[in-house]
């Protein structure tokens, strides 16, 4: 056999084996409720000023919503698992302990429960629940997943996997293609605060924020809906903002919420946290474990 034919030969493998391996990667979301999940491609992601190399995975485009959470709670209380779901449960109270004071009180009554907050993130979640909703998730796919040879595996995102999915293949200090936070409208929701809302005290020697007339710092808006502002490169929608996103590692979230200011909603933002909170939520990852 001579060089051309081995040349050839070995084009007509390669090509078959990425038909093969897209065939495997693109047919698992067929599955029912994974619509809404997006394919990652390997690439690179720079984290903490170091490049590293992410492998392909899924990521959900939103946040995970009241409604998602819920139907968790419920498969958790219908089968009696009392010791999950007192790690799953809610803290609505939250929103009063956070803000100190008593005007939120219709947020701890109706923000996790009722109808018109079904699509906006769940929020005052605890790490341990937001671990468990995955591992449940993982249960649920494999039940519904017809397909043997392959399995679903969800849980949080480490750091690189959730930069890798923020930026794409551009190092921007936000999930979109500019260094700003406004153009036509906002990209994202966060707290606005302007030059008119800064003062210098010459007492302390030290910047602080006020209220103005124009732009009051104590502002009423909370989350947005899951499917707000524009998507990022990947189709993920508030990757920045709206409520900062647990990871992997205990403790922090990335991006930022609507609580922050715009330097606090970049990607490389990290926030820190012990217990449940109404600025944090989480979304998913997910792989494909072949058999």
């Amino acid at each position: 056999m001579n060089k051309t034919i081995l040349l050839v030969t070995a084009i007509i493998l390669a090509i078959n084996f990425q038909i093969n391996a897209q065939n495997k990667t693109e047919k698992p979301l067929m599955v029912k409720g994974l619509k809404s999940y997006v394919f990652i491609p390997q690439g690179k992601a720079l984290v903490d000023k170091k490049e590293v190399e992410v492998k392909a995975f899924f990521i959900s485009k939103y946040e995970v919503s009241n409604l998602e959470y819920r139907e968790f709670l419920d498969s958790l209380k219908k089968n009696n698992e009392t010791e999950k779901l007192r790690f799953a449960q809610i803290d609505t109270i939250q929103w009063n302990k956070m803000f100190n004071n008593k005007f939120n009180e219709p947020l701890v009554i109706y923000y996790d429960k009722h109808p018109a907050y079904n699509h906006y993130p769940v929020v005052n979640v605890s790490y341990e629940g937001a671990v468990l909703y995955c591992r449940w998730l993982t249960e649920k796919y494999k039940h519904i997943n017809k397909d043997k040879s392959f399995t679903y595996e969800f849980n949080l995102p480490d750091k690189q996997q959730w930069i890798r999915a923020a930026r794409g293949n551009k190092n921007t200090e936000y999930a979109w293609d500019s260094p700003r936070l406004l153009g036509d409208v906002y990209f994202c929701n966060f707290k606005n605060l302007g030059a008119e809302n800064i003062h210098y005290n010459p007492d302390t020697k030290k910047y602080e924020i006020k209220d103005t007339f124009l732009n009051p710092v104590k502002s009423t808006d909370i989350t947005a809906p899951v499917k707000s502002y524009y998507p990022n490169v990947f189709e993920l929608y508030n990757i920045c903002g709206n409520v900062a996103e647990m990871i992997g590692e205990y403790g922090i979230a990335m991006g930022g919420s609507w609580n922050d200011s715009g330097y606090d909603v970049r990607v490389e933002s990290e926030q820190k946290y012990q217990i449940a909170n109404p600025y944090i939520g989480f979304r998913p990852v997910m792989t494909l474990k072949m058999k």
